[in-house]
């Protein structure tokens, strides 16, 4: 299989994963949003909120959580961990569709596992991404045919 098509199916995965993550965090959003009698939330809000969950980070702009909970992007093993905690859902769920949505106490060593496979899932979407970029940019150009003049 040529490196173009090989970029370009795993260009879709990575969009397959980032779409079906951005599913679950939009309808774990939705159910915190109901629950908590909190009416309308911007997702710059949420942006805080899950800095506030995280040490030593800054909020996260309106755009990146849009990004997340649309499908356009995946966080990092970090957010999702902190999502799930924000929005009382299982980071497991959460990251990889796996049970239930209902939060359960996770114990240190399930915690790490989830960590090191949403770690692992969101390398693979950014070399996927960069693969796809790179094989792009590799693609000659077609020239242009010369115009008569005349």
């Amino acid at each position: 299989m040529s490196s173009v098509k090989t970029a370009a199916r795993d260009s879709v995965s990575r969009e397959t994963v980032a779409s079906d993550f951005g599913a679950r965090a939009f309808q774990a959003f939705s159910l915190y949003q109901g629950s908590a009698g909190l009416g309308k939330v911007t997702w710059k809000q949420v942006g805080e909120w899950v800095a506030d969950l995280i040490v030593d980070t800054d909020p996260f702009d309106q755009s990146t959580v849009g990004k997340w909970m649309k499908g356009g992007s995946l966080p990092d093993a970090h957010v999702i961990l902190a999502l799930g905690r924000l929005f009382g859902v299982s980071p497991g769920w959460l990251a990889f569709g796996e049970g239930k949505p209902g939060f359960a106490s996770l114990s240190p060593d399930d915690e790490a596992d989830i960590m090191r496979r949403a770690a692992s899932a969101a390398q693979q979407a950014r070399a996927a991404q960069g693969a796809a970029n790179t094989a792009k940019q590799a693609q000659p150009e077609t020239p242009r045919p010369k115009r008569k003049r005349g």
